[in-house]
């Protein structure tokens, strides 16, 4: 696991080149591993755009299944609301059930901290792959989550969260096949 990490962290290094991160997201649960890096690529007046790419590993079946993802979204930030709203698009490829699976998903998610909860938020998200832009030996793909969020400092952020990420499997009539289901504690570093 610790050389396809290595490689993983590697390759998000060569992608995201000279700009500037906003965000590295590590998460650990019980059986699985996830780093995630999010750069702002364009600024807005209203939101901004993110580059959001992440490489889940996880034990949890004997098949020992991985998940590469690229995406882009757009984040509002209400000024009168502590609510932020994204939405946004991935394509997925990995392994899973020694099958390889992969597509292309829309998501939402949405965030709450007001000042007031002194540095506490909480947040939900999903994104979803139809059957008609799933490839290779998948039949959809769904990716559901929610967090409880503290604020240590400015730059660093810890999450409490629980996700269910299942894909279709088509190959030797797997069906549905659980990548990861369970509980994560996360580190959010901002740059």
């Amino acid at each position: 696991m610790a050389r396809k990490l290595a490689l993983a962290l590697t390759a998000l290094g060569l992608i995201a080149g000279p700009a500037r991160a906003d965000i590295m997201n590590i998460q650990l649960g019980e059986d699985y591993a996830r780093i995630r890096y999010v750069n702002e690529t364009l600024a807005q007046s209203v939101g901004r755009m993110e580059l959001d790419m992440g490489y889940l590993y996880s034990t949890r079946n004997a098949t020992s299944d991985y998940l590469l993802h690229v995406g882009s979204q757009v984040r509002g930030e209400s000024l009168d609301a502590p609510v932020i709203v994204a939405v946004g698009a991935r394509l997925y490829y990995g392994q899973a059930a020694s099958a390889t699976v992969g597509g292309f998903g829309i998501g939402v998610g949405a965030e709450m901290m007001p000042e007031s909860w002194n540095g506490f938020g909480f947040g939900v998200y999903g994104y979803f792959v139809p059957k008609v832009v799933s490839f290779a030996d998948a039949d959809g793909l769904s990716e559901l989550g929610a967090t409880i969020n503290f604020q240590i400092t400015e730059q660093a952020m810890i999450q409490l969260g629980i996700q269910r990420i299942s894909v279709d499997v088509t190959a030797n009539n797997v069906g549905n096949h659980t990548v990861d289901d369970g509980t994560y504690i996360g580190l959010n570093m901002l740059f």
